[in-house]
């Protein structure tokens, strides 16, 4: 198992050269990093009578508690993943924190009106875990975005259409949008940027339009400028209370400012 700073990295694997490569080259091939792959079991879940997609899912809801990416066993893991809880959310369990909120995710997977919104609900956190573990800043903000789509969609299938277009100043929800309608919802602090009616622009959607259509960021090429917004600690932050304010998590941290740096219970 690779190690360092925290962080388990995948196991190297050995590639071949061709025919014509075996001629002109006397160094072995490379060693790459492989794209999937499994690590020892560190946890047991019991349960009488469970689902596997049930399993599956406090097994992933657990993982957000400590922080860390938890799979079943024999599940395969993506890329890097850390082995030092509270790595992938920046907060601190208290001694009965890990039991109360399991249980608020419990009832969350219990109280689901469909199997779409315990679907879209996995993807999210699955999603979100992963964002902490990419190493390029817009892919770290693509992630993230995604996440905030899927946790909007999720609102329009738990409350309906009609009522979410209530919750916002027009009609139509746009991307920009999106942001204000679920911070009101749940009653959070915005981050500056995510809020247009301070900003007076769309910027934030600019950016991801561009991203996801055009292959630029910030306004440049993929990789050649980067926004002074703090993306990559604030959207995190406010995806991350967005998803513990869906599972009935109850936590001071819903409170926490937007620019939040500290570790919070």
């Amino acid at each position: 198992m690779e190690v360092s700073n925290g962080w388990i990295y995948p196991p190297f694997k050995a590639l071949k050269h061709n025919d014509e490569e075996l001629k002109k080259f006397k160094k072995s091939a490379p060693l790459v990093r492989s794209n999937f792959y499994s690590l020892p079991c560190t946890h047991i879940l019991q349960t009488q009578n469970f689902t596997d997609q049930h399993e599956r899912f406090l097994i992933l809801g657990y993982g957000l508690l400590q922080g860390l990416y938890l799979n079943p066993q024999n599940y395969m893991y993506l890329g890097k993943t850390p082995y030092t809880p509270s790595t992938l959310n920046g907060l601190v369990l208290g001694k009965n924190d890990r039991v109360k909120g399991l249980e608020a995710i419990n009832k969350f997977y219990i109280n689901a009106n469909n199997v779409h919104e315990i679907s879209q609900m996995q993807a999210c956190i699955h999603w979100f875990l992963i964002a902490q573990t990419l190493d390029f800043e817009w892919e770290i903000f693509d992630a993230h975005y995604k996440v905030l789509d899927g946790l909007y969609r999720l609102l329009v299938h738990k409350i309906g259409k009609d009522k979410v277009e209530n919750l916002n100043n027009d009609k139509y929800v746009k991307h920009a949008q999106r942001f204000i309608v679920l911070a009101k919802y749940f009653n959070l602090e915005i981050p500056n940027w995510a809020d247009n009616t301070k900003t007076g622009n769309d910027n934030i959607a600019f950016i991801r339009n561009e991203l996801v259509h055009e292959a630029k960021y910030a306004g440049q090429p993929i990789g050649y400028n980067y926004p002074n917004e703090n993306f990559k600690l604030q959207f995190k932050a406010f995806n991350l209370k967005l998803i513990c304010a869906f599972l009935g998590i109850n936590t001071p941290y819903l409170q926490a400012p937007a620019n939040n740096r500290m570790l919070w219970r």
